[in-house]
């Protein structure tokens, strides 16, 4: 399949017919003039260095050479290829501390986050360098291969915290050991390895490891993160405690600017502390600027092959043949009728050098296929101008499935994780389409998307689209160490969830605990309310009724009220007993006595309060 990145030069090869007639007409003028002089056969024997066939083919190659050099300048293109975009500069390895020591505060807020800013600063200053992150503490552990896809390193910084590498302690010479591996058996320049720690080493084995790197030639820069004053380690088993020391002293973690001079020292390199700025990593930076550049290759598909020599060369040749054929023998002498006849017809050939030169300037000047110049771009980091470029070449051609997969690059590479995981997916579900034409290609796409899903810190996502990946090619080493890495963070997601869960059972388990005993208390307290609560009129009625029991047994001895007029006592004779009582006296005591309990019950009933009644609103 061929196409033409600029068909409107095409429009040129409306000319040739045009200009054919023009040299047929050319021609015949000249003989019509010749002959007015003579008879044409007597003339052919007078002009013998003048020859009309040769006249024939000169115009023949022009026109030819002009139709040749019109198709180059249409640029044309077929197939397509998986390129290598090269680059040029060093293998870089920052190995970060995480030990829990990384969590002191004489940095605000904290060590490790002074370590993630000056990591993003190095990250924005790169320009073609391989990086790789290298967390440790006990031992070290490689997050990600050496790559150019700075995104792709800045997501995975922000997975570092103290305490993500199970073992503890500090050991300094397990990530020069690491890197080593890492880096492999390459020449020895363009290797850099950057030591971002407090300097605390407990382990006390850097000194070899150390000599082996610079026997490797393996540059060793050292970043002190941490103050001279220290401050005390938060301990992660009590939130908001410090570690103590056997005696209950809190632990002071300082920073041992001896031991990283001593280690960048022997490694070759620099010592730095830090900075708020983070100015000590673009110093490194600059030092790396200085070194020797490796070129360092990155896959990238090509839309289109150009193919405009296979047309400018021949063209060249056929206009150089035009313009250098005599129209007459060689060797024999033309009179002046033959000579102004051939100048006459190496005009054309003349006339095409021009275009010649602008056919070739064309075509060895800026690529005029899109997703060419989105190549470029891409290659020169500018990844928004190749997706305007990619976008292009889509509006040009939608089922160009090479400009969308480059297009989905150029988003993950400027960040835009959303519209790069719309492109990956979009090429693996068409996959079947694809395949034939473009192979790798849904492999390729299945390994980005597993980028994004790992970028989204998606382990179980990026774990699927890795497998996809090997199952389509097998021998992807980047993918098979990818998928590794998501295994790693799928285990301490499960494992950060797990403890999540124990947490919030043991806080269920202990409130469910305090309710459990503080619920006799609140039993006792309500019980102690109701009592409180029982009605106070019951205790009146029932001293009521004693009272009314006592005057009824005896009536005399009624204790008089508060209010209550005193009875008058019974009327006595001053002698000292009387003989008899007389009954009519006795009767009017009797219901002196009687008026007397009637109007003392109706005073007692009085002063008893009626019954409260209660209305509930109903609006």
């Amino acid at each position: 399949m061929i196409r033409f990145a600029e068909a409107q030069w095409l429009h040129l090869l409306w000319l040739l017919p045009p200009l054919a007639l023009a040299a047929w007409i050319s021609a015949t003028r000249t003989r019509r003039s010749l002959a007015r002089y003579a008879h044409w056969p007597t003339l052919r024997d007078m002009l013998s260095g003048w020859s009309p066939l040769r006249l024939r083919v000169k115009s023949l190659l022009g026109l030819g050479g002009l139709a040749l050099l019109v198709l180059a300048l249409a640029a044309p293109q077929v197939g397509t290829k998986l390129m290598e975009v090269k680059r040029r500069g060093v293998d870089v390895i920052l190995a970060v501390d995480v030990s829990q020591s990384m969590a002191a505060q004489d940095f605000s807020p904290s060590r490790m986050a002074r370590a993630r800013h000056s990591i993003r600063r190095l990250l924005e200053e790169l320009r073609g360098d391989r990086v790789a992150l290298l967390p440790f503490a006990g031992s070290a552990f490689l997050q990600n291969p050496l790559t150019t896809d700075y995104n792709l390193v800045g997501m995975l910084v922000d997975l570092l915290h103290p305490g993500l590498i199970p073992v503890p302690g500090t050991d300094l010479g397990a990530p020069i050991r690491e890197a080593l591996r890492a880096f492999g058996d390459t020449s020895e320049q363009h290797r850099v390895l950057v030591v971002l720690s407090d300097g605390e080493d407990f382990e006390g084995d850097w000194e070899s490891a150390v000599e082996e790197a610079r026997e490797q030639g393996v540059l060793v820069y050292c970043v002190g993160l941490a103050t001279p004053e220290g401050a005390p380690v938060p301990d992660p088993q009590r939130p908001g405690a410090y570690k103590q020391d056997a005696g209950g002293s809190i632990v002071l973690s300082r920073l041992n600017e001896e031991v990283l001079i001593e280690l960048a020292r022997r490694g070759g390199g620099d010592y730095y502390r830090s900075s708020p700025a983070g100015e000590e990593l673009v110093a490194i930076r600059e030092r790396i600027d200085l070194m020797e550049k490796r070129e360092l290759g990155s896959r990238i598909y090509s839309g289109w092959q150009h193919r405009y020599q296979w047309f400018l060369a021949p063209g060249l040749l056929l206009v150089l043949l035009s313009a250098l054929l005599p129209a007459g023998s060689p060797g024999r002498r033309r009179p002046d009728l033959a000579h102004a006849a051939n100048r006459s017809a190496g005009r054309l050939p003349g006339l095409l050098i021009p275009l010649a030169l602008m056919a070739a300037s064309q075509a060895l000047g800026d690529p005029a296929d899109p997703v060419a110049r989105g190549n470029r771009s891409y290659a020169e980091g500018d990844f928004g101008g190749a997706a305007a470029s990619y976008q292009e070449a889509l509006r040009e051609d939608p089922r160009q499935p090479v400009a969308r997969f480059n297009l989905a690059d150029a988003r993950f590479r400027s960040g835009d994780l959303d519209a790069a995981e719309t492109g990956y997916r979009q090429l693996a579900d068409a996959e079947g389409g694809i395949e034939a034409d473009y192979p790798g290609l849904p492999a390729a796409a299945y390994y980005n998307l597993g980028n994004v899903h790992l970028a989204r810190q998606q382990p179980q996502e990026a774990l699927e689209a890795y497998i996809q990946s090997l199952l389509r090619d097998p021998g992807r080493e980047d993918a098979k160490f990818n998928l590794e890495l998501a295994r790693l963070m799928l285990e301490q997601q499960q494992q950060q969830e797990q403890e999540q869960e124990q947490e919030g059972q043991q806080d269920q388990d202990a409130q469910d605990q305090r309710q459990d005993e503080q619920q006799p208390e609140r039993e006792q307290s309500q019980e102690q309310e109701q009592e409180d609560q029982e009605p106070q009129d019951s205790g009146e009625s029932e001293s009521e009724q004693q009272d009314r029991q006592e005057q009824q047994e005896s009536p005399g001895r009624e204790e008089p009220r508060e209010g209550e007029e005193q009875p008058p006592p019974p009327a006595a004779s001053p002698e000292e007993a009387p003989e008899a009582v007389d009954p009519e006296q006795l009767e009017q005591i009797l219901r002196a006595v009687e008026e007397m309990e009637r109007q003392a019950m109706e005073k007692q009933l009085q002063a008893i309060p009626a019954p409260r009644r209660t209305v509930e609103k109903d609006w």
